[in-house]
């Protein structure tokens, strides 16, 4: 992969990644600054998924400049259209892995079954943190608390 001026290379994991720009879906790459990955799983269909991100997003800017911490979508809707409706409607501002990508399917199967949840990863890929506990449910709030 070619990166632009601003972008930092990735491990495989992230290389398959989009941006929403004016209603579109256009190639992204990660920000030479970034340090670690936040990926965010959640699915438009998931009321808990839609109320979690307006936390997410106010702390967005804090977890980029103070941590050096990028966020990542990773949609679990069943189709592509689904998972592109659902990014458009609520102008997601993070990057987005792109749904039918086999990296993607990777990520999903980090986490588990309850959403929201985030993973918390370096840019090797390599699993940091989890917001899945052992008994399967996930504390998105929690983790996003202790790393802002």
């Amino acid at each position: 992969m070619l990166a632009s001026a601003g972008a930092r290379a990735a491990g495989p994991l992230f290389t398959a990644l989009e941006r929403l720009d004016r209603g579109r879906l256009i190639p992204a790459t990660l920000h030479e600054s970034t340090r670690r990955i936040l990926i965010y799983c959640g699915a438009g269909w998931c009321g808990p998924c839609r109320a979690f991100q307006v936390r997410l997003r106010a702390a967005q800017e804090q977890l980029q400049k103070e941590s050096a911490i990028e966020i990542m979508y990773v949609g679990h809707d069943s189709t592509v259209q689904a998972h592109r409706d659902y990014v458009i409607r609520e102008r997601m501002p993070w990057l987005l892995a792109r749904h039918d990508a086999p990296a993607t399917r990777q990520l999903r199967a980090l986490g588990g079954k309850a959403l929201p949840g985030l993973l918390l990863m370096d840019m090797s890929g390599q699993l940091l943190r989890t917001s899945w506990t052992a008994d399967g449910a996930s504390a998105p709030a929690r983790l996003l608390n202790e790393l802002i």
